[in-house]
This record gives structure tokens, C-alpha cells and sequence, in this order.
């Protein structure tokens, strides 16, 4: 751990210059990132024209495995979303629930990814930082009842860190 002596507060006393351990302890120059949360960023398209589309139907998505874990619910009318991914396995599938007046139909899809610690100081937590080595979706054709699909998945950003830039560009066709 780096201690900034510059920014310390020194006492002198009797001649002797001391210097608390409280005063150091307090002195410490800790680079912990504000944003210290990893997500994965992905963008919807339309497959048709190759623009940036907002989602019009009503779309929750979940982490599936032994406990499914809804990420995001009930969202309308949004073009990005940022998903967390899984540190533990090496793989993430995500269930892509589309919800209409006829009902709700899903479009899996699975997110291949390394996992690599990303270490600050000790009085910063680890987070992961992610490259995704491929990505699946399964195929559906959209239909008069649920008319959204996702077509294909384009990785445009490996690297998931830190940094928000756009990992994955989701191509969406509709009927």
C-alpha cells in the first residue's frame, strides 16, 4: 500500500517528529474505481436495416441455471442494456423473455466468456474482467402472435471491464 507522506499531517512535539499511526492510517492513497461494477453492454438492431431499434415489446431477462435470476423486468422501449456476467463458470445463458398480448415466448442465448481476477489494493474488493469467446442464440422466427426475435449477435468488443464501451450488437428481425 502507497502512503503519500506529502498529504500527511506531521505533529512535532518536544523536538521529535512523530507520526501517529492513526495520521498514516489515514493518509493512505487508495485508487479504488468508483465504478467498480463489470457489466456486459449490448446494443439492439434492426437486422433489416442495420440501425440502432428500440424494443417495443415488453421484455424481461433472466440468468438461467440452478437459480434463475431476473436481471431486468418488464422493460419497453430501450435500445441497450448492461448485463452482469458470471465469475464461477464460463459461460452465461440469458433467457430473453418477450411478453405479448398472446402470451410470452423466450430466445436464449449463451455468453462464452473467460474470467479473470482484477486485483487494486487489499481495501478494494476483486472484481472480473470478462473476454467472451463466442456467442449462441437460439434460432426463432418471429410470427404475427410474437412478432420480435433476436437474429443474430455480433461480438463487436471482446473485452468486458471497466470501460463502457459496447461488447455485443444484438440483431433483432420482425414480422
Amino acid at each position: 500500500m502507497f502512503h503519500s507522506l506529502s498529504r500527511c499531517i506531521v505533529i512535532r512535539m518536544g523536538g521529535a517528529w512523530l507520526l501517529p499511526a492513526l495520521i498514516i492510517a489515514g493518509c493512505s492513497s487508495t485508487d479504488c474505481p468508483l465504478n467498480n461494477t463489470v457489466y456486459l453492454s449490448a446494443r439492439f438492431y434492426n437486422s433489416s436495416s442495420g440501425a440502432v431499434t428500440n424494443i417495443t415489446d415488453t421484455l424481461s431477462v433472466i440468468a438461467g441455471g440452478k437459480n434463475n435470476t431476473l436481471i431486468l423486468n418488464r422493460f419497453v422501449n430501450f435500445n441497450q442494456i448492461n448485463l452482469p456476467m458470471g465469475y464461477v463458470q464460463t459461460s452465461d445463458t440469458l433467457l430473453f423473455c418477450f411478453k405479448t398480448k398472446a402470451g410470452t415466448v423466450v430466445d436464449q442465448v449463451v455468453v462464452e466468456h473467460t474470467n479473470v481476477p482484477h486485483f487494486v489494493s487489499l481495501d478494494c474488493s476483486t472484481a472480473f474482467f470478462h473476454t467472451i469467446t463466442g456467442v449462441s442464440v437460439s434460432p426463432r422466427i418471429p410470427t404475427a402472435d410474437f412478432p420480435t426475435a433476436i437474429d443474430s449477435i455480433v461480438i463487436l468488443q471482446p473485452e468486458v471491464n471497466y470501460d463502457e464501451r459496447e461488447n455485443l450488437q444484438i440483431y433483432f428481425s420482425t414480422y
